[in-house]
């Protein structure tokens, strides 16, 4: 017996969106890193906001301040940039503030990673939006913002009750 009628809307919302998750993985961003270590580059470039805010580029970055951007626990933000690190594409600084805090940055090669990783997402992405022409865009992100939005506030409903 199915839980969900396959007729209903939250199969056909199940579905659909399980088919862009696994159509999103054609979305690489380079040969070179995953897309959970590019999500991760650009947290540190834009310090956790989303680029078109005008953040300064790549100031040094506690990794708990990354670890806490990228909901990740601190051992496995710390994996990750030991990965990234043996790559050449991050370093570990002093933090300026507090020097027994480790921090991270991007090298000068893993800026050009990012910039690259940048132009390919952005150029596939491009790609398949203008197949949908600029009002289906508008409708579906318009459609994506709300939902997000009624299960954002579904998860903190439940999070006040406890």
């Amino acid at each position: 017996m199915s839980c969900i009628n396959q007729e209903s809307d939250t199969f056909r919302l199940f579905t659909a969106v399980n088919r862009v998750r696994r159509a999103w993985r054609s979305i690489a961003p380079s040969k070179e890193i995953s897309k959970a270590q590019f999500a991760t580059l650009m947290t540190i470039a834009h310090g956790g906001k989303p680029p078109h805010e005008g953040k300064a580029f790549n100031q040094p970055m506690p990794l708990s301040v990354l670890a806490n951007l990228q909901e990740q626990s601190l051992p496995g933000i710390s994996q990750r940039i030991t990965t990234l690190e043996k790559l050449g594409y991050v370093e570990r600084v002093a933090n300026p503030h507090d020097r027994r805090v480790s921090a991270v940055q991007l090298t000068p090669v893993g800026t050009q990673l990012l910039e690259e990783a940048c132009a390919c997402v952005k150029q596939k992405l491009d790609a398949a939006l203008e197949t949908m022409g600029r009002e289906k865009l508008d409708t579906l992100l318009f459609l994506l913002e709300d939902l997000t939005c009624a299960l954002e506030n579904m998860t903190s409903d439940e999070t006040q009750e406890k």
